[in-house]
């Protein structure tokens, strides 16, 4: 039983057994030690390797998760890394140690849709090859559908379904589940097509915006691009989403 461990237990049981990926690796990262130290860290602390093995073992989980330069990355700092390869950092630190079992936590919140997709198939492919058993918290149902073999619905901390993913997701069996589902689901676009509302000018109209900074050329542009030839409109009343990297 967990909860009748003493300290000392706990603390074996963490990152041996049970390991863990927090939702955001920024804030698990110390910004003043190297990468490679804090990914060897927890097989050093549990006196499982060398420090020579550990660095090997972490330069194989690097290129296990797809991350680029995997024999020098580790040199570097959290802050000299994308999100998206910080992410995969944290998982390489919670895998180095071999655990039974590995908590991810939210791992791609905050993460763009893009990265989020690169950074779950590093995930799932790592665990799979080492046989770790995954544990994916997320209230994001793309992302349990895509990771998961089976799901577990919770409610006011009760569980509500329990059953393989495409049971789950396909045919629910508990109103909640199926409340679930039905929030995911897009609504139809409808447009006012009357002459009326065609007459009616936008609240803002961009067209063929660019814009960046650092120095400027003779011919007005910036040293680094940002918007590159954005154009749009906003009727009012709407709302417009910006998407993508």
């Amino acid at each position: 039983d967990v909860l009748s461990l003493d300290a000392r237990g706990r603390r074996a049981l963490r990152a041996r057994t049970v390991a863990y990926v927090a939702q955001s690796a920024a804030a698990g990262f110390n910004p003043a030690r190297t990468i490679m130290d804090q990914v060897t860290e927890p097989a050093l602390l549990h006196q499982l390797m060398t420090k020579d093995a550990a660095r090997t073992k972490a330069i194989g989980l690097f290129r296990a998760l797809a991350l680029p330069a995997p024999e020098t990355i580790g040199d570097r700092y959290p802050h000299q890394v994308s999100g998206g390869q910080l992410q995969r950092l944290m998982a390489a630190m919670a895998l180095i140690t071999d655990p039974a079992v590995v908590v991810f936590d939210e791992p791609t919140t905050a993460l763009d849709v893009t990265t989020q997709i690169e950074v779950l198939a590093a995930f799932k492919k790592v665990v799979r090859e080492l046989g770790t058993t995954a544990v994916y918290v997320s209230h994001d149902l793309a992302v349990v559908a895509q990771m998961a073999d089976r799901i577990v619905v919770l409610n006011g901390g009760a569980v509500k379904e329990n059953g393989a993913v495409a049971q789950v997701l396909d045919a629910p069996v508990d109103a909640y589940t199926r409340q679930l589902l039905a929030a995911t689901r897009r609504p139809e676009a409808s447009f006012d097509t009357t002459e009326g509302a065609k007459r009616v000018p936008p609240l803002l109209e961009i067209r063929g915006l660019s814009a960046g900074y650092g120095r400027i050329d003779r011919f007005g542009v910036p040293a680094v691009r940002v918007l590159d030839d954005v154009s749009l409109t906003i009727a009012r009343g709407s709302a417009l989403g910006v998407i993508g990297e």
